[in-house]
């Protein structure tokens, strides 16, 4: 489990564009927590600053006491690799890579000697406790349907056993009846193994599932910079 806590973050993308001020946040470790704003107001640049893709220009972000925007780049990208798990709206599948490829991709990232007989075994238990069967796993994203690949990815967002979760909205292309079962496997599989989850939606009808929901209109300000 990793506890998330920020204090007096901001973050702005250069001269006259969005800037994002967010005071405090803080997430117990273990806890499911939906965050909720509308566009513009910052979650997708909160999930992007909590995973170290991006750095905040002043204040502090720590996952289990650690400083993610201290940390050098490959030290954020190690971090990020072993302990955080991500799942995005767009996927981000590789096409020339099989299914069972895409989800082993955090280990054939942190190099060769990650991919072991041991994580394959363990990727390919995964997958099946989510209905994706052998055939489907060597086929490439191109011949999966938009559910069986969302299953790819999550797959792929859990095969490292992270101890965060961050979710982009992740049920925002699907239909409701393939959204409510992604969002069952997805809060079935974190708390069974007592991870923390940050997940960015737009479907107010999925909040009851979570223990806490944060919306960013009310937490922090987003604003154009000055020009």
């Amino acid at each position: 489990m990793t506890s998330v806590e920020i204090e007096r973050l901001r973050f702005g993308y250069g001269p006259g564009a969005f800037v994002l001020d967010l005071p405090r946040l803080r997430l117990d470790a273990g806890e499911v927590v939906a965050c909720i704003g509308p566009s513009g107001s910052g979650k997708t640049t909160l999930v992007n600053l909590l995973a170290g893709i991006d750095v905040p220009q002043s204040g502090s972000v720590r996952l289990d006491g650690v400083a993610m925007s201290a940390l050098p780049d490959a030290a954020r990208r190690a971090f990020r690799l072993a302990r955080i798990g991500l799942l995005f709206q767009e996927l981000e599948l590789l096409d020339y890579l099989s299914a069972l490829d895409n989800v082993l991709l955090p280990f054939h990232l942190a190099g060769r000697a990650a991919v072991t007989a041991a994580r394959i075994g363990a990727a390919r238990a995964l997958a099946a406790s989510m209905g994706l069967t052998p055939p489907l796993l060597e086929r490439r994203p191109a011949q999966l349907s938009q559910g069986e690949r969302q299953r790819v990815a999550l797959c792929r967002a859990l095969v490292t056993e992270p101890s965060l979760v961050l979710c982009d909205e992740p049920t925002g292309n699907l239909d409701p009846r393939t959204a409510t079962t992604v969002l069952d496997l997805l809060l079935d599989e974190v708390r069974r193994r007592g991870a923390t989850l940050l997940m960015v939606t737009h479907d107010h009808a999925l909040l009851p599932r979570f223990d806490r929901v944060i919306d960013m209109s009310n937490l922090c300000s987003a604003a154009e910079a000055p020009g």
